[in-house]
């Protein structure tokens, strides 16, 4: 297997396992596309897939998609050339979705296989006590809502109920949250620790009981949440697109950018123990499908299924 990405390598190990080009030139490009049997395209590329028309034998050929063909610009969809070019070539391709969201904006029939998380790393560490209510982690930018989880915070305060809050990330809005976090008189209950990754990561998420995605806009999956699953925090996060998807039925739900009902989520599960235990206890099971031999089979599986059927049909 060979993996091609436009990535350079500094800050990165390649994996023994498979061969990884970096940088190829298109001479490059079009030979590996001429030898392979599968090509597989995270997203749909342009690039990428101009090199292909041009082969006379052609490889199995499937695109994953893991964002919006048409971007959305509030409630409305945003249309432009290159999305229009991109979904009718994508009529042409094996189509695989991370979410039932995305195979639903897309419209085109396909499979849908979820993202994997890390499960080597983001798992359950009984040796940590869980001392710590809320986490957000993510990049601090304003799609991700930052904001309405500290309006949320504030609207809590002023009814009684004090949980403490970890923001793990950085980003240009940092500045700003922090401002927003002492005009609201939450400095005391608000803690920004900046980027953490893998191991380190996974131990801060095991000390708190909720996380929160309050993403403005609508994320076509989610990993994070994926990730505080796995680290034994049940998850509210906002209502459209593919969240709620990997949230599954380990958390709440809430319309995006609503700090009411984002608080009135937290209220209860803050108030009710019992109801984060039993999302808890649900959690072995949904994740399971998102592990990355789950997900890995699932593609390996849909690739064999294509390349039978072609076989059958030349015969």
């Amino acid at each position: 297997m060979r993996l091609i990405t436009s990535t350079p390598s500094a800050g990165y190990t390649d994996s023994g396992s498979f061969e990884v080009l970096r940088c190829v030139s298109k001479k490059v490009f079009r030979k590996c596309l001429k030898e392979c049997d599968a090509f597989l395209q995270i997203g749909i590329s342009l690039h990428g897939i101009l090199p292909l028309l041009t082969l006379r034998r052609r490889p199995v050929w499937l695109i994953s998609h893991q964002t919006w063909t048409r971007p959305f610009r509030g409630n409305s969809e945003w249309f432009s050339l290159r999305s229009w070019i991109k979904v009718l070539l994508a009529r042409y391709a094996q189509n695989v979705y991370c979410s039932e969201a995305v195979a639903k904006h897309i419209n085109i029939p396909g499979s849908v296989i979820g993202n994997p998380y890390d499960d080597r790393t983001f798992k359950r560490f009984t040796n940590i006590k869980k001392d710590k209510s809320l986490v957000f982690a993510g990049r601090l930018v304003s799609d991700k809502g930052v904001d309405v989880l500290l309006h949320a915070m504030a609207e809590l305060r002023d009814e009684g109920v004090h949980p403490d809050l970890t923001i793990i990330g950085d980003g240009p809005e940092l500045g700003t949250l922090k401002a927003l976090s002492e005009q609201l008189k939450l400095q005391d209950k608000v803690s920004f620790i900046g980027v953490l990754r893998g191991q380190v990561l996974a131990n801060e998420l095991n000390k708190h009981s909720i996380m929160v995605v309050p993403s403005r806009w609508r994320e076509p999956f989610g990993i994070t949440a994926l990730e505080g699953i796995a680290c034994g925090c049940c998850v509210v996060a906002s209502s459209q697109g593919g969240l709620p998807e990997a949230v599954g039925p380990c958390g709440l739900t809430f319309n995006n950018g609503d700090s009411r009902q984002l608080a009135d989520c937290l209220s209860t599960l803050i108030r009710d123990p019992i109801k984060c235990r039993a999302f808890d206890n649900a959690s072995p099971q949904h994740l399971a499908r998102f592990t990355s031999a789950t997900i890995a089979k699932a593609y390996i599986e849909i690739i064999s299924q294509i390349s039978m059927q072609r076989k059958v049909a030349k015969n």
